[in-house]
Order: C-alpha cells, then sequence, then structure tokens
C-alpha cells in the first residue's frame, strides 16, 4: 500500500494553520498531518458512488473540480465521525460563528457517505484506475454512478463561507474495481 490507510491515529498529527483570506474573499487555512499534506487510501475495500459524479446546475463535461459521493463502510463511518468531531470542536475556535458542514452527511433512507471532490487538471488532479492497472480518463469522462473504486485522498484545508465552515476532502487516486471487498487493494502500488 502506497498510501497510508486513514485510521483514528491519525487525529495526533493534525494541525490546522492560520486563517488567509483568498482573492475571491474565501477565508480558508491549510489542514497538515505532522506539518505535510498526505494522501490517506480511505479503506482496504471499495467503496460504491451512488451517482455520477458532477457539479449541481454546471455542465459536468466541462468543469474541472466535481462532486464524487461514496459510501461509507462502518469502518470508514468510524474514523471520518472522530474527525469530523475533532474538526467541528477546531473550527469553532478560529471560526466561532461558523456552522460546521461534516465530512460524513447522513440523510434518511440513504447509506451515510462522505463528499470527495475531484480535480480534472493541474497537480491535485484525481488520477483514475482499473484494478488490473490501466489507466481511464479525468472525472469528467469517467461513469461513476453504481461503481465501485477504492479512494486515495488529501485532506487540504478548512474552509469558511458565509455561516458555513468545513474541510476540503480532495481524491487524487480512485481505483476503480468490479469486486466488492478486499481485492482491488491488491493494484497498490501503480
Amino acid at each position: 500500500m502506497p498510501f497510508p490507510l486513514l485510521t483514528p491515529e491519525a487525529l495526533a498529527q493534525i494541525s490546522i494553520g492560520e486563517i488567509q483570506t483568498s482573492k475571491k474573499g474565501q477565508r480558508y487555512a491549510e489542514v497538515k498531518f505532522e506539518g505535510q499534506q498526505p494522501i490517506w487510501q480511505l479503506t482496504r475495500e471499495a467503496l460504491c458512488s451512488p451517482w455520477q459524479a458532477g457539479v449541481f446546475q454546471k455542465d459536468s463535461t466541462v468543469e474541472t473540480r466535481q462532486n464524487l459521493d461514496l459510501h461509507c463502510t462502518e469502518e470508514l463511518l468510524e474514523t471520518l465521525d472522530q474527525m469530523d468531531e475533532y474538526f467541528e470542536k477546531e473550527l469553532k475556535k478560529i471560526m466561532p460563528k461558523a456552522q460546521y458542514h461534516k465530512l460524513v452527511q447522513r440523510d434518511e433512507g440513504f447509506p451515510a457517505r462522505i463528499r470527495l471532490k475531484c480535480n480534472a487538471v493541474g497537480s491535485t488532479a484525481c488520477r483514475f484506475w482499473k484494478a488490473d492497472k490501466t489507466p481511464l480518463g479525468d472525472i469528467r469522462t469517467i461513469r461513476t454512478a453504481g461503481v465501485q473504486m477504492i479512494p486515495c485522498v488529501c485532506f487540504t484545508k478548512a474552509w469558511s463561507i458565509g455561516t458555513m465552515c468545513g474541510i476540503t476532502c480532495e481524491a487524487r487516486v480512485c481505483v476503480i474495481t468490479e469486486e466488492i471487498g478486499n481485492s482491488a487493494a491488491d493494484v497498490f502500488p501503480l
């Protein structure tokens, strides 16, 4: 496994930097783990993408940054719930008026899910691979609805927009597999 598996122990490594303001006016702070922004493998087993990645009310064939939702396993939920608890507490200290938007979304009647940001271009573009190590296209050309994949992610920043705040979790590598379970983990390293 070229990327460390995300576990609750990672919480001891997290630090949130100083608040900065982007050119567009968004407030943000870098998130680091022992001074770095490592890529983490979210799970050993493939997660299901319930629908096609995209951007709300925009043309997903041209947008270079899209949302990818994945259902969470119980093991992943345990880790992400602890991260949400930590980030909510820490962001309240530096953004006291903002309401925290959790990494894990729970809607009645649907499995819990995490929303990843996927860049299509640039140095942080998400690379998609088949389990047989065949490279695939970018997020704009990959069919994600109903697909199983193992995501590797980077927690990049804490953000604040209006009365909301949260953490950006970017997909950097996704291995798409037909298999359910641990078999797709064997494709690493790519």
